[in-house]
């Protein structure tokens, strides 16, 4: 799928955003430690406390990401907390991604799953006629439900950061995506960008409107949920490094990425606030300075359209990783228009630009 795309290649490029792709995302912000997250205070149209204890309120500052997260507190006793969205654009191919962490995952079930109906808008549990697909963790079993619940034969564990990535498949045709395809009528799951779940079967058969994720049972589940993002096309979960020893150009295809959405997958070095500060930088962007230059800072974002250079040393001396080395991003991409400032100085001096979303732009339509 090519994104719309139209650059203005004077002073300033611009990017138009993706016709098709992320049409929820959901990352917290900024909010106070403790808040209580309801439908005012973030994207969800549907969130609800249960009569059984917990809570649905901001963590800040995140586990698992920058900012603030979700913390759902699950109840000791009865009903249900949960959060979820009733109004998505309606689609047979869907990605859904989202960062979790886990505390006293024993303790309680905690289930996620996109379908249509009113149990994305209800209080009760899942409605398996309204599901297309359901995953849940039960006292940290990862489970899926078909026609009853299957095993991913997965185990998740306390205070360990997760990515869960679910393409989902009901268009009447094999869906390619980077890294992968699946099957109609299947999805692939991701755990941490490794397929535990290579073509499951769909629960339903309906296009996804919708979205749930809520705890339940047990004696107070708590998980640390960021990064809640779904696009209505497959989004494949890796970049793969390989070859030798070098330089690398690239681009975060997420909105305010910094050096730390890379470096935890390969090392980065020499940048303020990261890892070997005083050894010479292997990571620089090219902005509209007109020259090479280290970003200010690991957790700094140096601006959505910019591109970076990256030196991959091949080895495992220092903490180095040997390639092939594989690269992931969480997080939200740009949700309108990018504008990239291009250097406009001396002869001879370049801008590094970088595709900002997740699939690919259409070069023909550059004009200067």
């Amino acid at each position: 799928m090519l994104k719309q795309a139209f650059f203005c290649i004077s002073i300033k490029l611009c990017l138009l955003a993706p016709v098709l792709g992320q049409v929820f995302s959901e990352n917290f912000g900024t909010l106070s430690n403790s808040t209580a997250l309801t439908t005012s205070n973030t994207n969800f149209s549907y969130v609800r406390t249960g009569s059984g204890g917990g809570g649905i309120t901001a963590l800040n500052s995140s586990n698992i990401s920058s900012g603030a997260s979700m913390l759902l507190d699950g109840p000791s006793s009865g009903s249900l907390n949960g959060v979820g969205y009733s109004s998505l654009t309606s689609s047979n191919v869907t990605t859904f991604i989202a960062k979790v962490r886990f505390t006293n995952v024993t303790d309680g079930d905690v289930f996620i799953g996109m379908g249509t109906g009113s149990m994305f808008t209800g209080n009760s549990t899942f409605s398996s006629s309204q599901l297309l697909w359901g995953i849940q963790s039960d006292a940290g079993n990862l489970e899926y439900r078909h026609s009853s619940w299957g095993n991913f034969s997965q185990t998740l564990t306390d205070n360990t950061n997760y990515e869960f990535r679910i393409i989902a498949n009901n268009s009447g045709a094999t869906e390619n995506y980077a890294g992968g395809s699946v099957a109609t009528g299947k999805m692939d799951f991701y755990l941490n960008n490794e397929l535990v779940g290579d073509d499951v079967t769909l629960r339903g058969d309906q296009a996804s409107t919708s979205f749930r994720i809520y705890a339940v049972g047990g004696s107070g589940v708590d998980v640390e949920i960021d990064d809640i993002v779904i696009y209505n096309s497959s989004q494949g979960p890796v970049a793969t490094i390989t070859g030798d020893a070098g330089w690398r150009l690239l681009s975060l295809p997420i909105t305010s990425g910094d050096v730390s959405d890379v470096s935890d997958d390969s090392p980065v070095q020499g940048i303020a606030g990261g890892s070997n500060t005083g050894s010479p930088s292997n990571f620089y962007i090219y902005d509209n300075s007109g020259a090479w230059e280290e970003p200010s800072n690991a957790t700094t974002a140096w601006g959505d359209g910019y591109g970076f250079a990256m030196y991959f040393y091949n080895n495992t001396s220092n903490g180095s990783s040997a390639l092939p080395v594989t690269l992931d991003a969480s997080g939200s991409e740009p949700s309108s228009n990018v504008t990239v400032n291009l250097y406009g100085g001396a002869a001879n001096r370049f801008t590094l630009v970088g595709n900002p979303f997740a699939s690919n732009i259409n070069t023909n339509s550059i004009t200067v």
